[in-house]
């Protein structure tokens, strides 16, 4: 038989020692943490949900209202200025109406005055045409009642006129009183 070399004790054999390589500067890659990338993309998430959730409540609980607010003014402050507007309107065509009708009444007294004023004067006329008469009538030497039945004295003012200057004259008044008319339609 084969010799066999003979077996040592394994309590006397004494093991290599493990060389270990001398260390590099690099860092073992590790693989990542499937629960740690997991957690932090669920945080991501919350936080966005969260963020999109406060904008959505600041629109409707804080900028519609203020927005609603605004144009609330905005529309009394139209409304307002509109009816302000409206009655300065209405209080400046009531005055214009006023002076219209102020300036209307002032032509038609100053046609009235004129008309009554020119009558007068033919009157005056008249009574001191007829009074020279009746002093003619004296002066040639007959009777006072002759005279006075003749060329009676006539008043000064508002007597009975000829027809053709009573006519004249009634004419010239309501042709003014119509150019009052017709400057009161043109607001003159």
């Amino acid at each position: 038989m084969s010799e066999l070399p003979p077996v040592e004790h394994a309590a006397e054999v004494e093991p290599e020692p493990v060389r270990i390589p001398p260390a590099t500067h690099q860092a073992v890659p590790r693989a990542p943490d499937p629960f740690r990338s997991d957690v932090i993309l669920r945080l991501a998430i919350a936080l966005a949900v969260v963020m999109a959730g406060a904008s959505v409540a600041y629109y409707f609980a804080v900028y519609l209202p203020a927005r609603d607010a605004r144009a609330h003014a905005d529309a009394v402050a139209a409304s307002a200025a509109q009816a302000a507007n409206a009655a300065q309107s209405s209080a400046v065509a009531a005055a214009d109406q006023d002076r219209r009708r102020a300036a209307y009444q002032a032509c038609l007294a100053n046609a009235d005055l004129t008309y009554h004023a020119t009558w007068n004067g033919n009157c005056a006329d008249l009574a001191t045409k007829q009074a020279a008469q009746l002093t003619n009538c004296l002066a040639l030497g007959s009777t006072r009642d002759v005279c006075a039945a003749t060329w009676p004295a006539l008043p000064a003012a508002d007597c009975t006129l000829p027809t053709y200057l009573s006519d004249t004259l009634d004419s010239d008044l309501k042709a003014a009183n119509t150019l009052c008319l017709d400057q009161a339609k043109a607001g003159l």
